[in-house]
């Protein structure tokens, strides 16, 4: 079941919503899986997979935590979970978790300087429980799940700027079925529908100033809606040499957005607004078909015993964007006894969620001058288009040397990002210098150019002896967005100067940043020491590289 959240920037979910206590494994499939886990898969997929006892009768467990991590900061929890199952391949499992922190703060750098009254200490609460039942026996997997969740917490406005008073509230309500057949050892079909609604209230009212007795005269409160309908048929045929999986998807995604906003900090002028998605009503349907195989190279001839090959392809018809299609293929040859060598080249597409595209956000200068009227929403994006290719090595020998090479690269077209608007007869030098004039005309998501990221990862791991193994491992990134002129010429920000987020330059011109935005590169060293099979020490050292947000 793939989770998302229909209403964010990106359709992403908050990590935070993961029921860790109900977390059996966390699994990292690398390289293409765009096939058959969609088109933005061409780079890997995170699978989480839930906890479910494998022993009949009753089972249950009580759990609580807490700590203190900063001072004025601590947190505490409490978990429990009840899971019962029958000889016959009846199962039920239900687990809830409670978790409170309090002492989040981002205005480290202000103590000394910030308008408001004295930093204060951010909280976050969550609740949430999640049910399964169902049955599993003779070739036969069926079963339903509920799942409910609630977080309140209480956030900075922005990095290094305090606000007392800027609370959010996220609820995620889900419900899906699986129905899985295994008509032979050698065929199997499976369906997996899901149903989940996410509402984010945002509500931000005055934050109070030093003196205790004025307030900044703003008010803002935001309503994210967002849902999503999913269904999949796949149906998989194994044999001798091979194996291939074929299948249908469709999805449906929903979101709407209500903002009120009021401010009179520029007094006399005052500035309020109410814009809501009610009368678009915003919505994606996409209907999919893919095929993925893997097959031996026995089944060709016996001089290609050690040959692989997987590979497939995905057609997508989306109600907007249309029809596009993802593909992949991974070669692969084994050398010797204990060398693999392999290759991946993946083609995939990421559609502009509908935040991107119908964001409401306008921004009307304070000094009276009249504004562009563009949202933050774009309805002119185009889809994302992604290569990636990785060509690896990975092995053993002495039974003591286990090691993998490999290098990457990924080239994305189209690339979306967000960007600022300023009166175009302002000489860039000039922009901002008048207090008394507003140059600033907005916000707006474009598709601004190309992002090519290149790079290496590696590992090598030696058993020492009986007690001992070290393992060093490493990635090495790098790459550079090209942004383009063209790009920025759209007609509707005629009379504007556009500005990037990413690194403040304007796009009177060809743009070319080296570095990437929160890809850092990494390194580690692990030294594992067991005394005897039932104890165990590690010791971890890590380096991470820098993380740049912006670059100004």
């Amino acid at each position: 079941i793939r989770v998302t959240d229909v209403s964010t920037v990106n359709s992403v979910s908050d990590l935070s919503e993961l029921p860790v206590n109900g977390i059996e494994r966390v699994e990292i499939l690398r390289g293409s899986q765009s096939t058959l886990y969609g088109s933005p898969a061409a780079g890997g997929v995170i699978t989480i997979k839930t906890k479910r006892s494998p022993l009949p009768g009753f089972h249950g467990s009580i759990g609580s935590n807490a700590g203190v991590f900063v001072k004025g900061g601590s947190d505490a929890g409490l978990n429990g979970r009840l899971s019962w199952n029958s000889k016959h391949g009846i199962y039920f499992n239900a687990a809830g978790n409670i978790f409170s922190c309090n002492g989040f703060n981002a205005t480290v750098d202000t103590l000394t300087t910030t308008r408001v009254k004295g930093p204060d200490v951010d909280p976050f609460l969550k609740r949430e429980v999640n049910i399964t039942s169902g049955y599993e026996g003779n070739g036969y997997d069926a079963g339903l799940f509920l799942r409910y969740s609630n977080n309140n917490t209480s956030i900075d406005q922005k990095a290094f700027t305090d606000d007392d008073n800027y609370r959010i509230n996220y609820i995620r309500r889900m419900a899906g079925l699986h129905l899985n057949n295994k008509f032979s050892d050698k065929f199997e079909m499976k369906f997996a529908g899901n149903w989940t609604e996410t509402n984010r209230n945002d509500i931000n009212d005055s934050s109070l100033l030093n003196d205790g007795k004025h307030y900044d005269r703003s008010y803002s409160k935001e309503k994210y809606w967002g849902e999503q309908l999913s269904g999949e048929l796949t149906a998989t045929y194994t044999a001798r040499h091979f194996n291939i999986t074929g299948g249908i998807a469709s999805v449906q995604e929903r979101m709407n957005q209500d903002i009120y906003t009021y401010s009179a900090v520029y007094d006399p002028y005052i500035y309020e607004s109410h814009t809501t998605l009610d009368s678009i009503n915003p919505i994606f349907n996409t209907k999919s078909i893919f095929i993925h195989g893997n097959l031996e190279g026995d089944l060709i001839s016996s001089y290609l015993h050690d040959f692989r090959l997987m590979g497939g392809f995905r057609y997508q018809k989306n109600s907007i964007f249309g029809n596009n299609w993802a593909l992949d293929i991974n070669p692969s040859f084994i050398i010797g006894e204990h060398t693999l060598l392999y290759f991946s080249f993946a083609e995939g597409f990421t559609n502009p969620s509908l935040y991107q595209i119908y964001a409401t956000d306008t921004y009307v200068p304070w000094d009276g001058q009249p504004g562009t009227n563009l949202s933050l929403g774009n309805r002119g994006l185009k889809t994302e288009i992604t290569a990636s290719s990785e060509l690896g090595l990975k092995g053993s020998f002495d039974e003591k040397w286990d090691y993998q090479f490999s290098i990457f690269h990924t080239n994305t077209k189209n690339y979306i990002d967000f960007v600022y608007l300023w009166e175009k007869n302002i000489p860039v030098t000039q922009i901002g210098s008048d207090p008394n004039r507003d140059d600033f005309r907005g916000y707006r998501y474009l598709n601004i150019g190309q992002q090519v990221a290149f790079g290496t990862e590696f590992y090598v791991s030696r058993k020492i002896n009986d007690h001992f193994k070290v393992r060093v491992s490493g990635c090495l990134v790098n790459g550079y967005i090209n942004y383009l002129q063209a790009n920025a010429s759209d007609p509707s920000l005629a009379g504007t100067q556009v500005q990037l987020y990413a690194n403040g330059s304007y796009l009177n011109e060809n743009v070319s940043t080296k570095g990437l935005i929160r890809r850092p590169s990494t390194m580690e060293l692990m030294l594992n020491y067991s005394p005897q099979p039932s104890t165990w020490f590690r010791f971890d050292l890590r380096y991470i590289g820098p993380r740049y947000d912006a670059y100004y």
